[in-house]
């Protein structure tokens, strides 16, 4: 009969068997086309997990703070250049009034070492008459005329004057050593800090320390 479908003699029918040959034949060809281009599954060590496959993150290294030296400012020397304020000595004196004296004494000095003026004030100056510590030997003083309780610098020694100073601020070259021969107790320059106490004029050994850096 017209439109009737055979059947397989296993049961299935002509159309139903092609169908299932085309499906099976085009599997095949892709199986074929596709071999040797399988990718291989990444395998994890059953030791790990994968959290543990990572690359482990670095502590921050710990920072050591580095000691650091303490800055130190080298405080000037007042009266002398640097080099020679530790050259300093201290000596006892007893002047004309029986008072005793600090005096620091310096000896060896370069010829045309600088002398500053500690502080602010008038100068008086002198060949001999009028040195209060050695009265034949040049010397100098810086005072205030207008506050007698204020310090007085005093030197003498082996030095060259300039007669065209009198007021003078800190820091002056006041004189200049120079090499003649002339000792004061055998050494170059002698000088000392005097304030007024009382009746008295003592010697201030504080104020000698500071402006020869002697802290």
């Amino acid at each position: 009969m017209e439109g009737k479908i055979e059947k397989d003699p296993r049961g299935m029918s002509r159309r139903s068997f092609l169908r299932l040959g085309t499906v099976l034949g085009a599997a095949a060809i892709l199986e074929a086309c596709g071999a040797g281009q399988k990718t291989k599954k990444p395998t994890v060590s059953p030791s790990r997990t994968p959290a543990e496959t990572l690359v482990p993150t670095q502590e921050p290294p710990t920072l050591v703070p580095t000691a650091t030296k303490e800055a130190v400012q080298e405080v000037p020397c007042e009266i002398l250049p640097q080099q020679y304020c530790s050259q300093g000595k201290l000596v006892d004196w007893t002047n004309s009034l029986g008072v005793q004296w600090k005096l620091v004494a310096l000896s060896n000095l370069e010829d045309e070492t600088p002398i500053y003026a500690p502080f602010d004030g008038s100068l008086f100056q002198t060949e001999g008459p009028g040195n209060l510590i050695s009265p034949n030997t040049p010397g100098l003083s810086i005072y205030n005329p207008d506050d007698s309780t204020t310090p007085v610098f005093i030197l003498t020694g082996d030095i060259k004057l300039n007669s065209k100073q009198y007021t003078v601020k800190k820091g002056d070259v006041i004189a200049r050593t120079q090499n003649t021969g002339i000792k004061v107790f055998d050494n170059t320059i002698v000088l000392t800090v005097t304030v007024a106490k009382g009746s008295k004029i003592i010697s201030d050994e504080n104020l000698i320390n500071i402006f020869l850096n002697k802290k």
